[in-house]
């Protein structure tokens, strides 16, 4: 999956979901099964779940308002953990 193409995905395919005890960030990448089972991921703002074509971002500091500093950082991460998973499975 070349990168443009992703980030087009990225981009466009992104939710959020908020309630009292957390605020998810959402976006779906292709191929689904890039991963062949879950894959987690954690850093200090997020916890990150790569799963069936969804990449689920679950912010440690619930939030009613994401700042798009924040949002940026969290979709450079996940493009991130995309292009690294491309090159371990050798697939574009």
């Amino acid at each position: 999956m070349p990168l443009a193409a992703e980030r087009q995905a990225l981009a466009g395919e992104k939710d959020t979901f908020m309630n009292p005890d957390r605020t998810e960030l959402e976006w779906t990448y292709d191929p689904p099964d890039l991963f062949e089972v879950p894959y987690r991921h954690s850093d200090t703002e997020v916890e990150l779940v790569f799963d069936g074509g969804k990449a689920l971002a679950t912010l440690k500091t619930p939030t009613t308002s994401v700042s798009a500093d924040l949002e940026e950082r969290v979709k450079m991460l996940v493009e991130s953990i995309l292009l690294v998973r491309q090159l371990q499975v050798h697939r574009t």
